[in-house]
């Protein structure tokens, strides 16, 4: 119902030119594959994270940079204010009857960014290794808690493994669904400094991905040591856990502030039958409708 998403997109804030990437949003979350009823309902704090990667990302002004999921930026904010509303208003999704999260979350707001494809540190953009072409402008959807700080300073000489080995404790955190579960795609957003790391050293996507994974590796034993003996108590010490199924289930894109030391990460949800997948749907613009002015 494209007259009830408009009604909630004018109610959000957004400029008639982002309506075709609140569209885009909008069909990605009611995709089967992305789970949109248990994620309403679950008592986690799951949200929507938004991904905007290709051309539209300057047609339609969404930031990437300094304070991109922050105040200031109307595209970013409405775009994410449109889909929380498209959910509550539609989707029935209110606190305490459709969206039944114990304490909420200040992402559940709006929580998008785009992709800073310039500073890709891979052989390809976000949405490329999504299996999308180049050229095509897209939007993709994954249910998360919201952005994770984390810091990493490094030398001059210092290769990848440091970060990426921090980023995966991130991931592996007891604290976290994806740890207990051990299943759910998790998203970084990876600032230019820290990319950069990963791109002198020659690392491709799956490489980096692997490493992650890797690096997340903790036994049973090791997680019962922190947390207490009930985590499976009769599977045995010595069975390794990973905070996700596949390396292919991180999914890494650039973001942030030029020489900045804090990039962030973003645990999820890991439940549903299709265990938390990100959705991308492609952002179609019929050829009747004109580009519309960057609104940066």
């Amino acid at each position: 119902d494209w007259e009830a998403a408009a009604v909630n997109a004018v109610m959000a804030g957004c400029p008639p030119e982002l309506f075709l990437l609140v569209i885009a949003a909008c069909e990605a979350i009611v995709d089967p594959v992305f789970d949109l009823g248990p994620l309403q309902n679950t008592t986690h704090c799951v949200t929507p994270l938004v991904i905007v990667n290709g051309s539209a990302r300057k047609e339609y002004g969404i930031q990437w940079g300094v304070g991109a999921m922050g105040p200031g930026y109307r595209s970013n904010m409405t775009l994410g204010r449109a889909l929380r509303l498209v959910m509550m208003n539609v989707g029935g999704g209110f606190p305490g009857v459709g969206d039944m999260a114990t304490l909420g979350s200040p992402a559940k707001i709006s929580c998008c960014i785009g992709e800073d494809e310039d500073e890709s540190p891979f052989e390809n953009t976000l949405q490329v290794s999504l299996g999308f072409s180049p050229g095509e402008s897209t939007v993709t959807v994954l249910g998360v808690e919201g952005p994770h700080s984390l810091i990493y300073n490094f030398g001059p000489d210092e290769g990848p493994d440091g970060f990426l080995r921090l980023l995966a404790t991130g991931f592996a955190a007891p604290t976290s669904n994806n740890m207990n579960f051990g299943k759910g795609m998790v998203a970084a957003a990876l600032n230019p400094a820290h990319a950069r790391l990963i791109r002198n050293a020659g690392l491709t996507r799956r490489e980096a991905q692997q490493r992650i994974f890797d690096f997340s590796a903790i036994s049973r034993g090791d997680l019962r040591r922190m947390v207490g003996p009930n985590i499976g108590p009769d599977l045995s010490d010595d069975e390794i856990l990973y905070p996700v199924a596949t390396p292919e289930d991180i999914l890494l894109f650039s973001s942030g502030e030029e020489g900045a030391i804090y990039s962030a990460f973003f645990p999820s949800w890991g439940a549903g039958q299709y265990d938390n997948r990100a959705v991308t749907k492609r952002v179609r613009v019929a050829g009747f409708c004109e580009t519309p002015p960057s609104l940066r």
